[in-house]
């Protein structure tokens, strides 16, 4: 019915917001680290059963999503695996139920503090440069997608800035409001 997407940068804390929704919401989770090349109908088939997966609270939260792939690809191999009618495709199936997107954002100095502790797509020594142009690249497309109304709605959570509990209820009042659910209890 639904689908929370948490996306953003390495080392932004995606993850464990993810974890706290699943909390909070007692809704299923996927991690879609990578979808890989494959042809557009085996996209489309991927994402209505992975963005569009129904559980008893009817919205299922995402660790990633292919935009993961329209930014980092370009920037760190010079390409990205989708063609222009794969994102088409892709597109249109995120439309197809309610999005809530969420970027996360730190500050690029506590990014850097822990990047090398943990395996990471893009090397350390290019770390810095690469995640500031990846981070515009994520910005810009997910804002281009809430204006043609992709996503329904879009928040960048900055840890450092942003108290989560308001996060959490702007959640709760999207799920109301476009999916008549109270996502505390997954009733009507």
């Amino acid at each position: 019915m639904g689908a929370i997407i948490v996306a953003g940068i390495d080392n932004t804390g995606k993850t464990t917001l993810t974890r706290q929704l699943m909390s909070r919401f007692g809704c299923s989770c996927y991690y879609t680290h990578s979808i890989g090349p494959c042809p557009p109908d085996e996209l489309s088939a991927w994402n209505r059963k992975h963005m569009l997966s129904l559980d008893v609270s009817g919205v299922a939260v995402m660790d990633r999503c292919y935009l993961a792939e329209l930014a980092y690809g370009p920037v760190v191999r010079g390409t990205c695996t989708f063609n222009d009618r794969a994102i088409k495709i892709l597109d249109r199936a995120a439309a197809e139920g309610p999005v809530f997107f969420i970027l996360c954002h730190r500050p690029m100095r506590q990014i850097m503090k822990t990047y090398a502790e943990r395996e990471q797509m893009v090397p350390p020594a290019k770390a810095r440069e690469t995640l500031m142009l990846v981070r515009r690249r994520y910005r810009t497309l997910v804002m281009d997608r809430r204006s043609t109304g992709v996503f329904s709605e879009v928040a960048v959570y900055d840890w450092a800035r942003n108290d989560l509990e308001e996060l959490m209820q702007r959640i709760e009042n999207w799920g109301q409001r476009r999916l008549g659910l109270n996502l505390r209890t997954g009733g009507r």
